[in-house]
């Protein structure tokens, strides 16, 4: 019940993380340059990427694709842009969901195949075990954000240095190869309704949000807001924690990235799809039986919610998604 939202805290998008020196490495860019007739470079489309995984790839030799996440608290992350890679919305106007629409159900055998280019312990890595996988393994590709960053990036960390960043892969729509930049989370201030000093509480957050104290707060390596406004890019300790090049492909992502599925709910919405996506991850269920399950889910879910409420939020949702995305995107099946 809060009456009123003070200001985002926290620049939580989501792009990739590859290791550079496998990108600039001359014997491998040949062999995959034979094989594909294309330059080994950071990939735009989730087709990229995933051909990239198979080529890389190589356990005998210590050599893994990606750490991406496969739990089930964060395997919905992945299929979300792979899903609008595909140029679909996750839900149609009227809040139907398009959760098994074959290009729906595509997205999600694509993420389950390329599990097979994961490094062993994908499958149950929370986020430090991701982190401490990238940094420890011989692995190509990660997927996280500003955390992500200053942690890979730390004083003493071997991937300081090693490591080009790009956004977040999507697919061909329209005829274009469309990055999917994603933003999913993060921080920001709310004053609930029972406030006992709401004017106070208001203040606090337009401090904390503002100004001298806000960069303060990005500019902590060991903190958890990252930059969020135009003066963060531009400042010199924050481009040192997390370095030049990340910044620019964060700022780009922040001006591009679709939105999370931020409706009343949303966690019951994300909890039932990433529990299904990781049965059909294990093999539990096909891919398309699991994604119609989900899909049936949704629509209690909305029921409950109230459909007139929620079609009205994600209509407003919808609205804010990126031009010239939100144009090729379809609100319908094939």
């Amino acid at each position: 019940n809060a009456a009123s939202v003070s200001g985002v805290t926290d620049g939580d998008v989501y792009l990739m993380f590859y290791r550079r020196d496998w990108l600039e490495n001359e014997s491998l860019r040949r062999r995959f340059e034979d094989r594909f007739e294309a330059p080994l470079e950071v990939p735009r489309t989730w087709e990229e990427l995933d051909r990239t995984l198979e080529f890389i790839h190589a356990p005998n030799e210590g050599r893994y694709g990606g750490a991406l996440f496969r739990t089930p608290s964060y395997i919905a992350w992945e299929f979300w842009t792979r899903l609008h890679g595909k140029g679909l919305f996750p839900v149609a106007d009227d809040m139907t969901p398009l959760l098994d629409a074959d290009e729906a159900v595509a997205a999600g055998e694509e993420l389950v195949a390329a599990s097979r280019w994961l490094q062993p312990g994908a499958r149950v890595d929370g986020l430090f075990e991701n982190w401490s996988a990238y940094r420890s393994l011989d692995v190509f590709c990660n997927i996280g954000w500003g955390g992500s960053q200053k942690a890979f990036n730390a004083e003493g960390s071997p991937l300081r240095g090693r490591l080009a960043h790009g956004p977040t892969p999507g697919g061909v729509i329209a005829g274009t190869a469309r990055p999917i930049s994603y933003f999913n989370w993060g921080w920001n201030y709310t004053v609930p309704r029972s406030a006992a000093q709401p004017e106070l509480a208001a203040e606090f957050a337009r401090f904390a949000t503002l100004g001298e104290a806000a960069t303060e707060a990005v500019r902590a390596p060991g903190g958890v807001f990252d930059p969020f406004r135009s003066e963060h890019y531009a400042d010199e300790e924050v481009e040192a924690v997390y370095s030049a090049e990340f910044l620019e492909v964060h700022q780009a992502s922040m001006r591009s990235a679709v939105p999370d599925f931020y409706l009343a709910g949303r966690g019951r919405y994300f909890d039932v799809l990433g529990r299904f996506l990781d049965r059909a991850n294990r093999g539990e269920l096909e891919v398309r039986r699991a994604l119609a399950l989900v899909a049936k889910a949704w629509e209690r879910i909305t029921e409950n919610e109230g459909r007139e409420r929620q079609v009205a939020r994600w209509l407003e949702l919808k609205a804010r998604y990126p031009e010239p995305l939100r144009s090729v995107l379809r609100s319908e099946r094939a």
